[in-house]
């Protein structure tokens, strides 16, 4: 279209390019289609370079031909496309909503002037609904007046993610649109004019839509950028809203992601992390679909990069009455301008020429001195952060008392999350969050102020009201603060009617509406009670399996009276009428809190048919006919795991049933609880069995003791295990064979000495760190075969080692070591068939004492590893922080440098760190269904991980 063209692109590559299409992507169908359509439809002769560019130009009149392939544009009855006619707002609309892929939305269209039977009424109320369009005012739309140029720049750059620019437009441009337009130009979706403040034509609105359609690159490609202290934005190339993301430091440790966010276009995933990114390279992997790539993000310590004085007022404490003390509000700034005050305070160094400086957490300054402050007075005040040498300075005029002069009511906040409802007992837990400002522009953190400056009242008293108390015999609104992710905010609870402590509150909306006593400034927030939730269709399907006796879960989705999912266990248990199942099984709905979900779970079916039946809260019924099979049972012994079958001759190994492998009739693996297991050799000559007899039958019992193997002669035998009843009977057809094969020197073509790694020497004998000295024969074939320790002898070859058998351990005095370690060769020789064979191997032997190495987490007893760095725990075994430390010594196993586990009283003191609880609650006060953070810190190594809470 424009030599500016490929800017759009390239622009595009790196910048997020949204569609107001919500999770749709504009133009999900290749372009190529709609090429291939202009091609066939026009004498335009296309080709396109390497990087994707044409090097012959569409005509608009082909553009056009392409648009109208894909329904985006109409033509007019006699056939031509009317490209030098005007657009209007009604066509406008239609165009913005196909190329949005928005869905047309007949009920969103408001406009007195919009019939609900005009043709565009669908394509109006979409692109207003997306925010593509505004109306004119006074309801009205005016579906037939002309689109401007400028108006077009505005839309096109809200389709196309690009921002306003500051760069200067040469045409005639109205000063609300110079911004659109200029970044328009530069994003090359629109050519330099004259006037932009004139109509548009069909062809430039083409133009410009067939350059918004271009499809987005066929491969998944991500950047990132450093967002925030805690976060990092990662743009990505096309729509991607089920990504998955994986983060790695520098040295390969996952970090764990708190939370990702997308944006509205989907194509920008927020990751926020548990605590501050430290300096370094990080490596974020997205996987989306069959999908992957991966971007590169350069983190720096958070800093101090700004303090600023929010005013330059010295308000006078209105608490004391000698006014000795004034205040005014700091803010401290990192470098991406977040708020860090609550954090950096304490760093901060405050001064003042009078009285003595503190700073809180919450940005107050509050200014103490000997001598009362008087009005007008003047007051230097400083504030350095020597850290990040940041330093700023006001010099204040100290002003009278402070009264709440503005305020808003900024939502409606639960800890759980959870929706108002009119049976709801403790609708206290529904805070009012408050923001309030004094009339000097400072903000006000005291509930008493609010309580004595602010007027509260309630529109709809049976709905809900806010909580009340009596001070000198007067009522007042109850104020008072609540922490939301370590920030406090004044806070008013919501307060239903009730009798007796039962809500007896109607479902409803109710105004609560707050005014400043001091200037009438006044604002409202309409808290909205909802009807008891009740489930109106729960649809099950039949498991894939239900077996007698066990726990089955029956796949189900569940939806209230208001189109809601439900997936809340407790709202499930009571939104429902009744639900029964038969064959004397029970069942019932349970809370998943590691997938955030419930289950419907029954449990206790005899073999054959059961029905489960469930009534909604609204009276429909649900039933499901459950095929219950007969009761598990190891049918066939399927493997033997971690066994060596291969030997040479002399060599034993000792077999136990954890190393059988069962499967029940199922195809699922099982334990042998209540059944044996005996094995047998076909040829005892060569592979002998040693155990516990079954008589003379020649088999085993593995189930009573463990049984030894042993390679006697060279050749082959097969090795048989079958499974038999407790009473003796064998289980029909649940044999498993392999064949155990016996070599002896003869056979060997090669032998190696394994690598011994690096050895501890200590000052005493310490058998866990003993080193295994193994010795392998290889066969022809490559196969490797346990040699036995009388085919071999391993040389003591220094003072400082000690060869016992087939290990090696290093201890006593000190010889011959430089800086602390020396290598040390070991040989083993080898009674080869032909004669000796030597081996060696070289072994560092180091003095270094013990030290964690690597950090890693681990499930233990209850503790449930649900993930990579994720442990799911009961309340009552994570409720403090005492047992929290109990924790971390279960599941995070610490390994030193020799590769030997940190254990019993060798394994370190950790220092613990607890962050992120949910809502930030105390410890103490977690319940099923929270989450919280540990960062675990010893011998200069660091690992963090989520727990899950459950109940």
């Amino acid at each position: 279209m424009r030599q500016t063209s490929n800017l759009y692109s390239k622009q595009n590559s790196k910048e997020t390019k949204r569609y107001i299409g919500g999770d749709k992507k504009v133009m999900k169908k290749s372009l190529s289609l709609l090429v291939a359509a202009a091609m066939t439809l026009s004498t335009a002769s296309v080709a396109f370079a390497a990087d994707g560019a044409t090097t012959t130009e569409l005509s608009t009149q082909a553009k056009f031909d392409a648009l109208k392939a894909a329904g985006i544009f109409n033509g007019f009855p006699d056939g031509s496309a009317g490209l030098d006619k005007e657009m209007t707002r009604a066509e406008f609309a239609k165009v913005l909503t196909k190329l949005s892929e928005l869905a047309e939305n007949s009920a969103a269209n408001v406009y007195s002037d919009v019939a609900k039977t005009h043709w565009a009424a669908g394509f109006i109320g979409a692109a207003s609904e997306a925010g593509l369009l505004n109306g004119l005012g006074g309801g009205k739309f005016g579906p037939s007046g002309k689109v401007t140029i400028e108006q077009i720049a505005k839309v096109a750059d809200l389709v196309a993610g690009v921002e306003p620019s500051d760069k200067e437009v040469t045409g005639k441009v109205s000063a609300w649109a110079k911004g659109f337009v200029a970044a328009a130009i530069e994003a090359g979706l629109l050519p330099e004019l004259p006037s932009y403040q004139v109509n548009a034509t069909r062809g430039q609105l083409v133009d410009v839509a067939y350059d918004l359609a271009q499809p987005e690159d066929a491969t998944l490609a991500a950047t990132a950028k450093v967002a925030g202290a805690k976060k990092i934005d990662v743009a990505l190339n096309k729509v991607s809203d089920k990504a998955t993301f994986e983060v790695k430091n520098a040295s390969g440790t996952v970090v764990n992601v708190k939370e990702v966010t997308f944006s509205t276009d989907k194509k920008t995933a927020t990751l926020a992390f548990a605590s501050n990114l430290v300096k370094g390279e990080y490596t974020i992997n997205v996987k989306n679909g069959e999908e992957t790539a991966s971007a590169k993000v350069t983190a720096e310590d958070e800093k101090v990069t700004k303090i600023e004085f929010a005013s330059d007022k010295a308000v006078i404490d209105r608490a004391d009455a000698s006014a000795k003390t004034v205040y005014t509000t700091v803010k401290v700034l990192n470098q991406y301008g977040e708020d860090v005050t609550s954090t950096k305070a304490g760093s901060v160094t405050v001064t003042a020429g009078k009285g003595t400086a503190a700073l809180n957490t919450n940005g107050s300054l509050v200014l103490t001195a000997g001598a009362v402050f008087a009005k007008d007075e003047k007051v230097a005040v400083s504030a350095l952060d020597a850290s990040s040498n940041t330093f700023a300075s006001a010099v204040l005029t100290v002003v009278d008392k402070a009264a709440v002069a503005e305020l808003t009511i900024d939502k409606l906040y639960n800890a759980d999350g959870k929706t108002l409802s009119k049976n709801e007992n403790d609708s206290q837990n529904w805070v009012l969050i408050v923001t309030g400002k004094d009339q000097y522009g400072n903000s006000i953190s005291k509930p008493e102020y609010f309580e004595n400056d602010v007027l509260v009242s309630a529109s709809n008293p049976s709905v809900s009201g806010v909580l009340t108390k009596v001070v000198d015999a007067v009522t007042v609104a109850d104020f008072g603060t609540t922490t939301i992710d370590g920030t406090t905010y004044v806070s008013l609870p919501v307060q239903l009617p009730e009798t007796a402590g039962v809500s007896t509150a109607l479902a409803g909306t109710s105004k609560i509406t707050m005014i400043s006593k001091t200037t009438g400034k006044n604002t409202s927030f309409d808290v909205a009670v909802k009807d008891t939730v009740k489930v109106d269709t729960l649809t099950a399907s039949a498991p894939a399996l239900a077996v007698a006796g066990e726990t089955v879960d029956i796949p189900f989705t569940a939806v209230d009276q208001f189109g809601a999912a439900v997936t809340n266990a407790a709202d499930l248990i009571a939104g429902v009428t009744s639900k029964s199942v038969t064959g004397g099984g029970t069942i019932n709905f349970v809370q998943d809190y590691v997938k955030n979900t419930a289950k419907l779970q029954v449990s206790g079916l005899a073999e054959g048919t059961a029905i489960v039946t469930i009534i909604t809260g609204t009276n429909k019924v649900t039933q499901l006919t459950i095929n219950v099979q007969a009761t598990a049972k190891p049918v066939v012994v399927s493997a033997i795991k971690d066994f060596n079958k291969n030997f040479a001759t002399g060599a034993t190994a000792t077999l136990t049933k954890d190393n059988v492998v069962a499967k029940d009739q199922y195809g699922r693996d099982i334990a042998t609880t209540g059944y044996k297991v005996y094995v047998s050799t076909s040829d005892a000559a060569k592979v002998k069995l040693t155990g516990t007899a079954v008589g003379d039958t020649g088999f085993f019992d593995l189930t009573a003791a463990n049984v030894t193997v042993g390679a006697l002669a060279k050749g082959s035998s097969t090795v048989t295990l079958k499974l038999v009843t407790a009473a003796g009977a064998d289980v029909t057809n649940s044999e498993y064979t392999y064949t155990s094969k016996v070599v002896e020197k003869a056979d060997v073509a090669s032998y190696e000495l394994a690598d011994i790694g690096t050895v501890y020497h200590s000052a005493t004998e310490n058998a866990a760190y003993a080193k295994d000295i193994t010795v392998n024969g290889v066969l022809a074939d490559g196969t490797k075969v346990a040699v036995p320790a009388t085919w071999f002898n391993v040389e003591d070859t220094d003072a400082n080692v000690e060869v016992d058998g087939n290990k090696i351990r290093a201890f006593g005095p000190v010889a011959g070591f430089t800086d602390g370690a020396k290598d040390v060769t070991v040989t083993a020789v080898v009674e080869g068939a032909t004669g000796p064979v030597v081996l060696t191997k070289v072994a560092k032997v180091t003095t270094a004492a013990p030290s964690v190495s690597t950090l890693e987490v681990v499930e233990s007893g209850a503790f449930i590893k649900e993930d990579t760095n994720v442990i799911s725990a009961s309340v009552a075994s994570v409720n403090d922080a005492t047992k929290v430390n109990t924790l971390v010594n279960a599941v995070v196993k610490a390994v030193d440098q020799y590769g030997v586990e940190l254990t019993g009283a060798s394994e370190p003191a950790y220092k613990n760190y607890i962050t992120n609880v949910t809502d930030g609650k105390a410890i103490t006060a977690v319940a099923a269904g929270n989450t919280f953070q540990v960062t675990t810190v010893v011998g200069g190594k660091t690992i963090s991980f989520k727990v899950i809470v459950k109940a």
